[in-house]
């Protein structure tokens, strides 16, 4: 859905999240052992969608939201215990997505990352990236 005007990051998050009939995770930082706390994704879909959301403010932030995907989408990808960590969510297992995130049958096929991109601009920014 479409952000708001001078609506936050977290406010979109939650509302587009009900929407999807997904979970919010923004701000909810998975915590591996050994390994720096991430944020998984910004809203995860019964689809098996992995939205990360950021307001477009320049270079540095869509730095930071590519980096972000990128870490959370290799750890996910590679990690059974990280997959384990985002089943053990209480808003995923809330929103019943905990079938979604099977921590042993893993095929990254089954999982698309989106990057959504909030700006000002009056033309939208389409395909940003695709990988």
């Amino acid at each position: 859905p479409k952000m708001n005007i001078g609506e936050s990051e977290n406010s979109y998050n939650i509302r587009a999240s009900e929407l999807l009939k997904g979970a919010c995770l923004d701000c909810d930082l998975i915590r591996p052992k050994g390994r720096s706390p991430f944020e998984f994704c910004d809203i995860f879909t019964p689809q098996s969608h992995l939205i990360h959301v950021k307001k477009y403010t320049g270079a540095s932030s869509m730095s930071h939201l590519l980096y972000q995907s990128l870490v959370s989408g290799q750890l996910f990808s590679q990690s059974p215990i990280i997959r384990q960590e985002v089943s053990k969510k209480k808003v995923v297992q809330t929103a019943s997505l905990t079938s979604v995130v099977n921590p042993t049958k893993f095929s990254t096929a089954a999982y698309e990352i989106v990057i959504a991109v909030a700006s000002s601009k009056s033309k939208p920014v389409t395909n940003l990236i695709s990988f």
